[in-house]
């Protein structure tokens, strides 16, 4: 048993692990652990730390899913303004060195 907290949710990777083995599709595994209390972000993790994906797939799988498909337009405006953020920040960094 590997247990750990992801985002205050304790997670028994090798469980998750054993599901994925075991057949269960990505919809069963996400609707589990979102019954368990994980977040989105918890989810991607939790799939990459059990090995099931790696976060870059996990991420879009996660995101688009029916499980979270609720949550997708407060996520991908998160994902707007933190991309804004992010490019807001570059120019500032381009702008202080020149």
């Amino acid at each position: 048993m590997r247990l750990e907290d992801f985002f205050g949710v304790d997670v028994d990777l090798d469980e998750v692990a054993r599901w994925a083995r075991d057949g269960d599709n990505l919809e069963v595994i996400l609707t589990r652990l979102r019954d368990m209390g994980c977040e989105v972000v918890g989810c991607i993790a939790v799939l990459n730390s059990a090995g099931v994906m790696p976060m870059s797939e996990g991420k879009a799988a996660v995101v688009f899913s029916e499980t979270w498909k609720d949550e997708l337009p407060r996520n991908l405006a998160f994902q707007k303004r933190l991309g804004e953020f992010v490019d807001g920040e570059t120019e500032s960094d381009t702008d202080a060195t020149q």
